[in-house]
């Protein structure tokens, strides 16, 4: 039997850390209705394109209204270039839901009535973005450089501007934890960026460029083994192109290296490696990424926050126990557990000690009564799983995340 055909695929991510401010403090935004008249101009007879761009601007003169109550008229009036940048291109993705009263065509114009209902954390993410509010977490430039053979995809190359998918999973996951991530540029030669982050002059001209403190490179390697199954016998496919009953088993390993650029040095923090199968190419490839970033993100924001010398302890006065939450299956499961302490009426502040292996531990602030607060946590309701308590160590309490069925 010949050997297996292995294709490979190598990708690079990067990550500085980047010190910005904004004159906006945090604001509150609140889930509410807007009803919105909204209209269009009829080009060439096409009426579903006007009523389609009546329906976009529907939703940014929700934005609009929004964004206005929420920072001041003053304050959007300053900011409505930045508005204008962030916020109205593919508007629809600040929407949580909309209903259309009425429409018709008067003349040229394709008019509606709109109820519009936008998503609070959506928009404050986004003003975040935009830099028109601040945010405690330094910025983030990502970048992800996939490779297969000689063809490379990321935004901050010069010969590609496709956004990988480990770019797109790393904004979103960095957004939701406050970062701000920085618009990419095509800057960067893939083919010399490795020698390119041995070297230090380079490394501090980086940090120069973008102001940057902190930066995570990570080589993402995928080697890919393709098969069809036949009726007794397996069965090697020596292309690339996906053939009926095609099976693609890929393997994902993932070597993160912390780059303090103050001192241009660079250390190995984190190793991951992970496998998926499927008949769809991509979608494995995207799916083996997606379990090896969900993987390390937990472990991947604590380097950060140590190397940027964010303490990770208790900082305000009272009461406080340190709590280990065991049984994480994801990334996403630690931020739902996050989420959902903040809203136990006994914890009156919650903040991040560290993470082991399939694990979390809290400092959590609290009236007093350790009893009452281990009740209080076993009997919370929460979403899709329940904390069951296990055997103390010393001062701490333990629980241990069970699903529910």
């Amino acid at each position: 039997m010949r050997a297996k055909p292995e294709f490979w695929l190598l990708g690079y991510l990067l990550i500085g850390a980047l010190s910005t401010s904004s004159s906006i403090a945090q604001v509150n935004i609140q889930q509410r209705l807007w009803t919105i008249q909204a209209k269009a101009l009829v080009e060439e007879n096409n009426f579903a394109r006007a009523r389609e761009k009546a329906l976009q601007d529907a939703f940014k003169k929700a934005i609009k209204e929004s964004l206005s109550v929420a920072l001041g008229e003053k304050a959007f009036l300053e900011k409505a270039k930045l508005v204008e940048a962030y916020f109205y291109e593919n508007p629809v993705r600040f929407v949580n839901r909309y209903r259309i009263i009425s429409e018709k065509l008067e003349g040229e114009e394709y008019k509606m009535e709109v109820e519009v209902e936008l998503s609070p954390n959506q928009l404050q993410m986004e003003l975040v973005q935009a830099g028109i509010v601040k945010s405690d977490n330094p910025d983030l430039l990502v970048m992800a450089i996939e490779q297969k053979e000689k063809t490379f995809s990321s935004y901050w190359l010069k010969a590609e501007s496709k956004e990988s998918k480990a770019e797109t999973l790393l904004s979103i996951l960095f957004k939701e934890n406050g970062y701000r991530v920085v618009k990419p540029e095509p800057v960067f030669i893939p083919q010399a960026l490795e020698q390119n982050l041995k070297d230090k002059t380079w490394l501090i001209e980086l940090r120069r460029k973008y102001q940057a403190q902190a930066m995570v490179f990570a080589k993402v390697l995928i080697k890919t083994e393709q098969k069809t199954i036949t009726s007794a016998d397996e069965q090697l496919i020596y292309n690339t192109e996906q053939a009926p009953g095609a099976l693609f088993s890929l393997n994902c390993q993932l070597e993160l290296y912390l780059i303090d650029l103050t001192i241009a040095e660079r250390k190995l923090i984190i190793k991951n490696q992970q496998n998926a199968e499927g008949e769809d190419l991509e979608e494995t490839k995207n799916k083996v990424i997606e379990r090896a970033i969900n993987e390390i993100m937990p472990e991947l924001i604590l380097a950060l926050e140590q190397t940027l010398q964010k303490p990770a302890t208790k900082t305000s006065p009272g009461q406080w126990i340190l709590i280990e939450f065991s049984g994480l299956s994801s990334y996403f499961q630690y931020l739902q557990l996050a989420q959902e302490l903040k809203k136990i009426k006994l914890i009156k502040n919650l903040e991040l000690w560290g993470f082991a292996p399939k694990a979390v531990k809290f400092w959590i602030e609290y009236p007093g009564d350790k009893e009452l607060l281990k009740k209080s946590l076993a009997s919370y309701q929460f979403q899709n799983f329940a904390l069951l308590p296990v055997q103390p160590e010393k001062d701490q309490l333990r629980f241990n995340l069970q699903p529910l069925p």
